[in-house]
């Protein structure tokens, strides 16, 4: 199918008379130098995003709301295109951010609200529900709407529905010295990880230029294959229509939830998060300077000399958190192993390693978290597409420290949005990935998850080649990496006074903007 991404230059209520004349202009244009089957218009297309400057206006606009649906439907029908177009729908007793999808006849076929507010727009907007999934000649298409890609499950949702392209109106914000610089973390990573593990097109499309002096957006429209690449992509300012062919029959919709997800449903309420977070902290309860460390060994006995070399260099740089390289699978971890790290550790210390260790009479591939007294800690692994039945293997959340609960997975584990999410409801501060894989994509994926949960993400790598451990911040940051070579370490504060502040900006929080009655699918 051709897609054609209308990129607007961003305009204000009290030019929505002008706006919605743009609006089709750019569509008969579009339908005329692309020949698309389907136009994607931004979120708020009409008549604008910041309603609450001028009430006046904004009232007059809305007032020809049914008109501007009249003329969605007439364009749709004129040309023989599917057109989704963002608007502000009102209702008694509020507005809803939202985007009507038109078929070829004009038909309104789908409509998604949006759910996840951000910031200041719950200032007029009330949160709708999401879409489920429309069929298409072309394959089955879902829609969500701006900072709604932030939210894993709802992506999660359009997927586990047969969804193999979401339609995505945006106005995503951004700040620099130059539009040239302009950026943001759901084009840099989070919309590229969403296509990617849910196997599906994204179609994102938003705004360029300064709406009301004080709105700064973003542009770089973009279409993202599958895979998480950018097919397509429109510039940072100007307006313009990104037209791009796709083949929804290339969507490879992942087969890998096997696992015990019924914590994303669960009420808020009753989730360990939600009650962590009513706990009081003293400030030196959640400040964690931690150390991550690779290096080369041959034998049990180099590694073992090794890791004693980076626990006395931790100490001295008062680390509290050491993470080890994952033990070679040709070697086991042992109680001698733990016994040796645990009598160098002082009594605030703590050392995450891995490896294969024997458990109920076979061998498993766990995570150990050591102190002054021994195993404090073990993690059996829960790796995504490798389990045996769906409850075998149960994620935990473990308090180290009274301000920092941290749990873990293995490799491909982290590719599983659902696993992350489950991790941060049961409290975890602090997601540590054991990884052997070298992926160009990694570091998009490790960002989102930390940013939409907002916790602390620490990676270690035990690839022999080229490669790096690193951590990253509630703010997709890296904040400590080692360099791209065998042997070296490298530390990092770590505040889970950060992790256990789960608002981005005001008005928009990662739990309390979830609404987890609707995520049972």
């Amino acid at each position: 199918m051709r897609l054609a991404l209308i990129q607007m230059l961003a305009s204000s209520v009290d030019q929505f008379e002008e706006t919605a004349e743009r609006i089709a202009k750019l569509v008969n244009q579009a339908a005329e130098e692309c020949r698309p089957d389907l136009v994607l218009l931004p979120e708020c297309a009409y008549p604008a995003y910041l309603l609450g400057l001028d009430e006046e206006a904004l009232e007059q606009a809305l007032s020809h709301t049914e008109r501007i649906l009249r003329m969605f439907s007439d364009l749709a029908r004129e040309h023989e295109i599917y057109l989704a177009a963002g608007i502000v729908l009102p209702e008694p007793d509020g507005l809803l951010n939202s985007v009507i999808l038109f078929d070829r006849r004009g038909k309104q076929i789908a409509r998604a609200d949006k759910s996840n507010l951000w910031h200041f727009d719950d200032n007029w907007f009330k949160p709708g529900l999401p879409a489920r999934v429309v069929d298409t000649e072309f394959g089955k298409i879902g829609m969500m709407v701006c900072a709604d890609g932030r939210i894993p499950e709802l992506a999660g949702l359009l997927r586990e529905q047969g969804a193999r392209l979401i339609l995505d109106p945006v106005n995503l914000s951004a700040s620099a010295t130059c539009s040239e610089l302009l950026s943001n973390a759901q084009y840099e990573y989070i919309l590229p990880a969403r296509a990617r593990e849910n196997g599906l097109f994204i179609a994102a499309c938003g705004k360029a230029g300064v709406e009301a002096g004080c709105v700064t957006n973003l542009g770089r429209s973009i279409v993202l294959s599958p895979q998480g690449e950018i097919l397509a992509e429109a510039s940072p300012d100007r307006e313009e229509i990104l037209c791009c062919d796709i083949d929804l029959e290339q969507a490879c919709l992942p087969d890998r939830r096997t696992a015990d997800f019924t914590e994303l449903n669960r009420p808020t309420e009753e989730l360990t998060i939600f009650h962590e977070l009513q706990n009081s902290y003293r400030m030196d309860e959640l400040n964690f300077y931690t150390v991550i460390a690779r290096f080369p060994y041959q034998t049990e006995a180099e590694y073992l000399d090794k890791a004693e070399a980076v626990v006395q260099k931790a100490e001295l740089m008062k680390a509290s958190l050491i993470v080890l390289p994952e033990l070679d699978t040709a070697l086991r971890l042992t109680g001698a192993i733990t016994e040796r790290l645990s009598d160098l550790l002082g009594e605030d210390t703590r050392v995450v390693i891995a490896g294969l260790a024997e458990g109920s009479g076979e061998l498993m591939r766990i995570a150990r978290v050591i102190d002054n007294q021994g195993t404090q800690a073990d993690f059996a692994a829960v790796q995504a597409g490798e389990f045996s039945s769906p409850n075998e293997v149960d994620l935990q959340a473990v308090a180290v420290w009274p301000g920092c609960r941290v749990a873990v997975v293995f490799d491909q584990a982290i590719e599983s949005p659902e696993l992350a999410r489950t991790a941060m409801l049961r409290g975890a501060d602090v997601l540590i990935c054991f990884d052997r894989a070298n992926d160009a994509f990694k570091l998009k994926t490790l960002k989102t998850r930390a940013v939409e949960n907002r916790i602390f993400l620490i990676r270690s790598s035990a690839n022999p080649e080229a490669d790096n451990s690193l951590i990253i911040n509630p703010d997709g940051a890296v904040i400590s990496t080692t360099f791209i070579q065998d042997e070296h370490m490298s530390g990092g504060l770590i505040f889970t006074g950060l992790s256990k502040q789960k608002w981005i900006v005001p008005g928009t929080d990662v739990i309390l903007g979830r609404h987890p009655g609707c995520y049972k699918v």
